[in-house]
């Protein structure tokens, strides 16, 4: 089972059956991630050896962008390990890559938008709270995806 069937099992799990219920401080809380909100800059700090995992939400930006920085870096936290600090500028750029695609799945998984395949980019950016440009491009993800797969 790939990364993203397990997150989408995981998301069912919770009860995230519609994009009003997606709560990513549930999902956060799961995974024992300590969530700090404030006018600070937003990241992830994560230490195996000291068993903690801090995520820095930054305040000052609109609840949209919020929303994807936390679900970016709930995403680092399903996927990588190790610290990016010391690794070659294109295993972070990867690691960024990979984190952004997931966050993508988080906030909009496969299963709710097969459901909704007929609404347009604004419907859909109302139903999700998100921008336009931003289900934009989780439609491309999701027709490359299921084009490549032979449909839905």
């Amino acid at each position: 089972m790939d990364v993203y069937n397990r997150i989408e099992s995981w998301m069912k799990s919770f009860g995230f059956l519609e994009p009003w219920n997606i709560d990513l401080q549930a999902m956060a809380d799961e995974l024992e991630l300590l969530v700090i909100r404030g006018p600070i800059r937003a990241a992830y700090i994560g230490c195996s050896d000291l068993d903690l995992r801090v995520v820095f939400i930054d305040t000052r930006k609109e609840p949209w962008r919020q929303r994807i920085t936390l679900a970016h870096e709930i995403s680092h936290h399903w996927l990588h390990s190790g610290c990016q600090l010391w690794m070659p500028k294109l295993s972070r750029e990867l690691q960024e890559w990979e984190a952004k695609r997931l966050s993508f799945h988080l906030l909009a998984p496969d299963y709710m938008l097969a459901c909704r395949l007929n609404m347009s980019v604004w419907e859909l950016s109302e139903e999700f709270g998100m921008p336009m440009t931003w289900i934009r491009q989780r439609m491309d993800i999701y027709w490359s995806k299921h084009s490549l797969h032979g449909g839905i």
